[in-house]
Formats: C-alpha cells, structure tokens, sequence
C-alpha cells in the first residue's frame, strides 16, 4: 500500500498535524475533516486527503463580512466537501449526526419528525445560521451541525421537566454570548474598524458554540452520570485530558446536584465559564460561582424567586457589598483631603 493511500488513526493524524486528540475529535464531530467510519466507531483517516485538506486550508484566504447581526468568514473557492447550501440536506445531516451522537453516548433518545420539527424551529429562530459565505452563497459546515445537535440534546434532556420552547433557548442563546468575553478576541490592529468588528463577530460567534458544546456535556453528565462503557480499559494508563474533564465532572455533580440545577444557575447568569483561546480546549469544564454580593439586584430577586439561595445569604452578600462601597467611598474621600502638590 502506497503511504498515500495508507490509514491513519486518530493518535497518528493528531500527532501528523501536532494537535491535541480532542481537537481531532472535535473536528470529526463537526466534520471539519476528512474521515472514514469503519464498523460502528472506528474512525480513520487517509493521508492522502489530510495532506490535501491541509493545502486548502493554507490556501483560505480569511476575509471577514458582518451583515446585520451575522459574521461570516467569506471565501471565492466553489463549495467543498461536507459543505451544505440546501436546508432540506442540513436538516437530513442533523438527522444522522444527531441520531449516531446520541447512539455512542447512549442516551436515552430517538430521532422522530418531532425533533426534526425542532430542528427546523432553531433554524428559523436564527439560534444558528451559516457563517461561511462562499461566491455569495451562505454555506453551512459541521460546527452549526453540531451547535444543532447540542441544542436538540439539551431539550430532550429537559423534556417533561422544563418546558424548553424557542423563547427560552433564545434565552440561553443570549446568555451564551454574554459569557464570551471581547477581551478573548484580538483583530490585527491594523485593520479597518469595520474589519475588526466583523472578525471579532465572527469569533465571538465561534466560542459560543464551544461553550454550546461543554454546556451540553455537563448538562448530559450531571443527568446521566458516567457510564460504564466511558471508563478506560487500562486503569494504570495516564490520564488524559478528556479523562480529567470526567474528574471536573463529578465536582460538578456534587455541587450542583442535577440538570435543571445547573441549567438554572447559568441561564440567570449565576456562573459562567472561563475560556483561554490561545491554547486547548477553548473553553473546558471550568465553571466559576458568582458570589452573591457581585450580582445584580435582578440576579438576586431571581435567585430569591428561584430559590437559588436563601433570603438571610441574600443579605449577608449585600451587606457585604455595602461595606466594600463604604471602604471605597471612605478611601476616595481621604483622597481628595490630600493636599495637591506645589500647594
């Protein structure tokens, strides 16, 4: 077999292109990459066409459009492999990817007109859109893909318990945004002004959909816990990153307790999670509380109404705050005693 046409498994690909494993598993799962499935989960790759998929990246040239209130990556290549125009193809894609997602990670869901009634509704309420445009054709990829799936696996995950209509995964939609801070999102400073906003539109709208996705795991983790088929093999083996995330998920477990729990803290803005763009994984399974006296008076009224947190901790944080604006008016004050120099 010539070295063109050879199979490459995950490890090999991730250490060939000198990425984490994650990031392979991540790129599959949005079929960002080329791949072939062998059986039900194994997964290869033909060297040949990674080092093809390489030279179009390299020739990409990124140019960023804001439209209203979408960013798109724009490109003048024709349309590529595991690129959709068509509604009717992507809806039939969710279909497939949805269905083997839910398939490996054994959850307890079955694909019906319902859910692809659902799917169409988070398209049409524009939760997703498609952010590549090529030759002024709107195209989707596997990341809206999958950003379709997340949503579609946390309301089934809720069904029965909370009542999960458009309006309120529009809520979550938003809250989502707000958590991604600008700060992550550096444009070249040379750029035009407008340039830049849609560049930062663009990537601001990427790592939403990466918190979408660690969002939609713990949701899944605090509901169904870890199955035993997720256990390694190996016990002596290291410990992996994914298998860390597993560690992380069981302190999660412990301090939210359930699903809806979790949901409802982040939903209303009580925790939020902390991303580092520049190295791997974007954002992970590090979700920081807000303590009480940080919140808004909203947040407080909803977590009294909510019962996030009791009234007599409501007011232990205000009072706290107030003595923190207190201490700062009193230093301010003794500021402006200060004599000005020169007299």
């Amino acid at each position: 077999m010539a070295a063109e046409d050879k199979y490459m498994t995950v490890d090999e690909v991730a250490q060939y292109l000198g990425f984490e494993k994650q990031t392979i598993y991540n790129k599959i799962h949005n079929k960002q990459i080329p791949f072939h499935k062998i059986g039900l989960k194994a997964v290869r790759f033909k060297k040949a066409e990674i080092d093809n998929w390489i030279v179009e990246q390299r020739k990409e040239e990124r140019r960023y459009l804001k439209k209203g209130d979408r960013y798109y990556l724009v490109s003048d290549n024709p349309t590529g492999i595991n690129q959709i125009t068509k509604e009717s193809v992507l809806l039939e894609e969710v279909r497939s990817t949805t269905t083997d997602y839910w398939r490996e990670e054994r959850l307890p869901f079955e694909f019906d007109g319902e859910v692809l009634e659902a799917a169409k509704e988070i398209l049409d309420a524009e939760l997703v859109y498609p952010r590549l445009m090529k030759k002024n054709t709107p195209v989707y990829e596997g990341s809206e893909i999958g950003a379709i799936t997340n949503y579609l696996t946390i309301q089934e995950v809720f069904k029965g318990k909370l009542d999960l209509d458009i309006s309120y995964l529009r809520q979550l939609k938003k809250r989502l945004i707000e958590n991604v801070r600008e700060n992550l999102c550096i444009a070249d400073p040379d750029a035009e002004e407008n340039l830049k906003a849609a560049y930062i539109g663009f990537i601001k709208e990427s790592l939403v959909n990466e918190i979408l996705s660690e969002f939609t795991r713990i949701v899944v983790y605090l509901e169904y816990g870890k199955l035993e088929y997720r256990q390694k093999e190996n016990k002596n083996a290291p410990i992996s990153r994914r298998d860390s995330h597993q560690e992380d998920l069981v302190s999660y477990a412990n301090r939210y307790f359930d699903s809806e729990t979790f949901f409802a803290l982040y939903v209303h803005g009580f925790c939020y999670f902390t991303m580092n763009f520049y190295s791997f994984p974007v954002c992970g399974f590090f979700v920081m509380d807000k303590a009480i006296d940080e919140l808004t008076p909203e947040q407080i009224e909803t977590g009294l109404r909510e019962k996030i947190f009791t009234g007599d901790e409501a007011r232990e944080g205000v009072i706290k705050r107030i003595k923190q604006i207190e201490a700062e008016v009193k230093a301010l004050k003794s500021l402006l005693k200060q004599p000005k120099k020169g007299g």
